[in-house]
C-alpha cells in the first residue's frame, strides 16, 4: 500500500502492484509512506484501522478479469514449487475453481463500503498512472522518462495469451461468475470480453 498526500492506493495482487510501487518511488514528494514489496502488509486494504480513508482519494490496479485469473493461477503453481510450463488446461481449471475475483475486489473495498475512486488499468499503466499522478503533483519530463523506462517487477513467466486457456464461452462464465468485476470493466474499460 502507498499512503500519499491526499490519496491511498491499494496493492491489488497480481494487478502489477510491485511495477506500480516502483512507479510511486519516481514522486517522493507526493508518497507519506509505502510498504515494501516483500512485506505481506503491502495487501493492506481501505478499510484497515491505519489506512486513512476521509478526503484522500482511493486508487487500486485493475486488469481484465481472466488475465488476473491466469496470473492468480500461475502465481499459485510457482508458490507450491511447481514449474510454469507444466500447468495444463486441467490443472487451471481446478485452481481457479477456488478463485474468486469478486470477493478479492470487495474486501479491497472493505465490502463495498469504500469504492474505488481510481482505477489504473494493468494493460495501459504508464498512461493511466502518469494522468493519475498529474492530478496530485506537477509531473517533470524527467519522471515521465523513468516512467517510461520502468519493467515489470514480479512477473512470472508463462503463457499470457487468454486464447491458449480459455474459450470465448469460458470468457463469458468467468464474467457470469464475478459480476463485480465484470462492472469494474465495464466502468474502466468500456466493455467486457466474450461472445455477444
Amino acid at each position: 500500500m502507498v499512503i500519499g498526500t491526499t490519496f491511498v492506493w491499494a496493492h491489488l495482487p497480481k494487478a502489477a502492484g510491485d511495477a506500480t510501487l516502483g512507479l510511486f518511488r519516481h514522486f517522493p514528494e507526493i508518497v507519506v509512506s509505502a510498504d515494501d514489496a516483500r512485506s505481506p502488509s503491502k495487501h493492506r486494504r481501505f478499510g484497515a484501522p491505519d489506512v486513512p480513508v476521509d478526503g484522500h482519494i482511493r486508487v487500486m490496479n485493475i486488469r481484465r478479469l481472466p488475465s488476473w485469473l491466469l496470473s492468480y493461477a500461475f502465481h499459485r503453481v510457482r508458490g507450491e514449487g511447481l514449474a510454469t510450463g507444466s500447468m495444463s488446461k486441467r490443472d487451471l481449471d481446478l485452481i481457479l475453481g477456488d478463485a474468486d475475483a469478486d470477493g478479492k475486489l470487495v474486501g479491497f473495498c472493505d465490502g463495498g463500503r469504500l469504492p474505488v475512486d481510481r482505477w489504473l488499468r494493468v494493460e495501459h499503466l504508464e498512461d493511466d498512472f502518469l494522468d493519475f499522478v498529474a492530478t496530485v503533483t506537477d509531473v517533470s519530463s524527467r519522471q515521465r522518462r523513468l516512467v517510461g523506462r520502468a519493467v515489470k517487477a514480479n512477473a512470472n513467466t508463462y503463457d499470457r495469451r487468454v486464447d491458449t486457456w480459455f474459450t470465448p464461452e469460458e470468457v463469458a462464465a468467468l464474467y457470469q461468475r464475478n459480476p463485480v468485476w465484470a462492472a469494474v470493466e465495464r466502468e474502466v474499460y468500456g466493455e467486457v470480453p466474450g461472445p455477444a
